[in-house]
């Protein structure tokens, strides 16, 4: 057990009362906050120094700035002298130490009491936290109570809000509450100068009167927004649970603590059949057309191209599959995007070997326009990924007749006619599992090295694919590469792919933002046979992977617990009803999570999504 310094019942008009210090006894490892000193004429001299020092904000009336000086001044004064009570008095530097300020306390008292955490469910036990940063006088939001504020107030001197915008940043700034910027949020300052805030742990209990444990902290660093500035962490937390946020100084030394906020599992993971004629549901792409989700996939009992769309944003209801192609065996291999405002089809044709490409004639793809045949040189087409390249349609694929990594770009917008191919990488067996991407305004392509059994990796050096830089390898221990997908997270493109020799889904990340140089790969999940048809998505602020466990036939997602992907959650289990799993397409369908698979037992394109 230990012993925590709180201040409590700050109670203030432009005179206020005297703070009451109150002792609270909880559980987990912090610092007992450090008793209020009194102000020495040391420190009062030298925050008087700063204040006189500290110049005019650029276009600023030098009259009104004086002002507000003065009136700090003097209200600073009325707490040396005793007629004005503070939070938080001045506290002395130590003697023989140069530009030492001790601080006296973390945010204290009921108006920085954080009243606005909310947490939200985002699937596999992973939340985000949500709250605004409270520490009254500290107007420019640097951390510090101090005078420094006084620049807020001048510049937006006389301004005036509605009092219920209690987020806003006039009301940051109007400390004493009156609805307007003016010469009355001077006091505010002086009352809790020195009070510090460097972040806020985040505590958990059993109970919300319970005993609260540390499970991790934020900085302000990471508080954005223009206006009062807002919190917004990603962690793994257990359902049922009580979560509070706790203000710290640099001393760690807390404040007040939130109010008490349940952990409450909102939604879950819903699974559908969308197509059970026959056979579906192998080579699945997704993308939201139309503001819908909409599926391409292998009708493999009619040797179809099929393509489905959702009648609603979030995908629980769905439409009649449509064929957009019919003509011998046809839709292995789909990639599906938009393509000048509809949605358009990469794909197999194991009839021809060829490459083909079929744009829908409207928005939503419920009638489609005639095939083209975009590669025919030998037998072309595998593991095909359509994206829009510098306004044109453009697909990465692999050549089986030469064992050749290829690329080609459509001549218009529409994708009628097509350039030559170029081949990319023809040093051994190399093309399996393309995926491409924009990267830095640049086509960018992932892909395995089956000689070598590496995970590769190359970018064009101009918006078109005109011309390609060499290949890098992002990782190369031991058999890797399979089933990569690539997408932009955080900036910099990532890789989810397979492991083949520890059975491991992997992920690797670039540290810069073309993929020339890349981070060390993690392994994302080791339970069984992880790693098959990796797809890669970031939702909600974090990527995410779905894919296929080889040992017992689940479809698994599994979501990092930090935007770079530096660590993961625990995987989930999403559909475990025999062999299930395969081919999977995540994408984030009205803010949520969902995927595309296709049920191994039962022969049928499935849809799972998180709501």
């Amino acid at each position: 057990m230990r012993i925590r310094s709180i201040l409590r019942g700050m109670a203030f008009t432009f005179v206020i009362s005297a703070f009451a210090l109150a002792l609270s006894a909880c559980g987990g490892h912090h610092r007992v906050a450090p008793p209020i000193q009194a102000a020495t004429e040391d420190s009062l001299d030298e925050a008087l120094a700063e204040l006189d020092a500290y110049p005019c904000p650029e276009g600023v009336d030098e009259a009104l700035f004086e002002e507000l000086r003065d009136a700090l001044e003097e209200a600073l004064r009325e707490n040396r002298s005793g007629e004005l009570q503070f939070a938080t008095p001045l506290i002395s530097r130590p003697r023989g130490r140069e530009s030492v300020r001790v601080v006296a306390t973390p945010p204290a008292g009921d108006d920085n009491k954080v009243t606005d955490l909310e947490i939200t469910d985002i699937g596999g036990g992973t939340y985000t936290l949500t709250w605004h940063y409270r520490n009254f006088g500290d107007y420019d939001q640097n951390g510090t109570v101090g005078i420094s504020d006084i620049t807020p107030i001048a510049m937006r001197y006389s301004e005036t809000y509605t009092l219920t915008d209690v987020n806003l940043l006039l009301a940051v700034i109007d400390g004493s509450g009156n609805g307007i910027v003016d010469i009355a949020d001077i006091t505010p300052i002086a009352m809790n100068y020195g009070v510090e805030c460097v972040g806020y742990n985040i505590e958990s209990a059993e109970t919300p009167e319970g005993i609260y444990d540390e499970l991790g902290s934020t900085d302000l660093d990471l508080a954005e927004g223009d206006e009062r500035k807002q919190f917004s962490p990603t962690m793994s937390l257990v359902a049922g649970t009580w979560i509070r946020v706790v203000p710290v100084d640099s001393a760690q030394d807390e404040g007040t603590p939130s109010s008490e906020v349940e952990v409450l599992a909102l939604g879950e993971w819903h699974t559908m059949t969308l197509d059970s004629a026959g056979n579906v549901g192998e080579y699945t792409s997704m993308a939201v057309i139309d503001g819908n989700p909409a599926i391409s996939y292998f009708d493999n009992t009619n040797f179809d191209l099929k393509y489905v769309r959702a009648d609603d944003a979030s995908g629980e209801n769905w439409g009649t599959p449509v064929a957009p192609d019919s003509a011998g065996s046809v839709g292995r291999d789909t990639s599906l995007a938009i393509v000048n405002g509809n949605p358009a089809i990469s794909y197999f044709d194991d009839t021809n070997g060829d490459l083909k490409y079929v744009r829908a004639d409207d928005a939503t793809g419920e009638t489609w326009g005639a095939s083209v045949t975009v590669d025919n040189g030998g037998v072309v087409g595998w593991y095909t990924s359509l994206a829009v390249v510098d306004g044109n349609p453009a697909i990465s694929y692999y050549d089986i007749s030469n064992s050749d990594l290829k690329y080609v770009r459509a001549s218009d917008a529409d994708g009628g006619s097509w350039g030559a191919p170029v081949t990319l990488d023809s040093g051994g067996d190399v093309g399996y599992h393309t995926s491409m991407v924009i990267v830095n305004g640049n086509p960018a392509i992932s892909y395995m090295d089956d000689s070598n059994s590496d995970l590769k990796y190359i970018r064009a050096t101009d918006a078109s694919g005109g011309s390609w830089a060499a290949p890098v390898i992002p990782d190369a221990a031991g058999n890797v590469g399979e089933h990569a997908f690539l997408a932009v997270v955080n900036g910099n493109p990532a890789i989810s792919y397979r492991d083949g020799s520890n059975g491991d889904l992997k992920y690797v990340r670039a540290i810069d933002t073309s993929g020339e140089t890349w981070g060390t790969p993690v392994t994302a999940d080791t339970t069984g046979n992880a790693g098959y048809y990796t797809s890669l998505t970031v939702v909600n602020g974090n990527p995410a992977i779905s894919h296929y466990d080889g040992s017992s036939g689940d479809l698994v997602y599994v979501r990092a617990d930090d935007a770079d992907g530096g660590s993961w959650g625990v995987p989930v289990i999403l559909d475990s009803a025999n062999d299930v799993g395969r081919y999977t397409y995540l994408v984030e369908v009205n803010g949520n999570p969902a995927i595309s698979y296709w049920d191994g037992t039962n022969l049928d394109l499935k849809f799972a999504v998180y709501y």
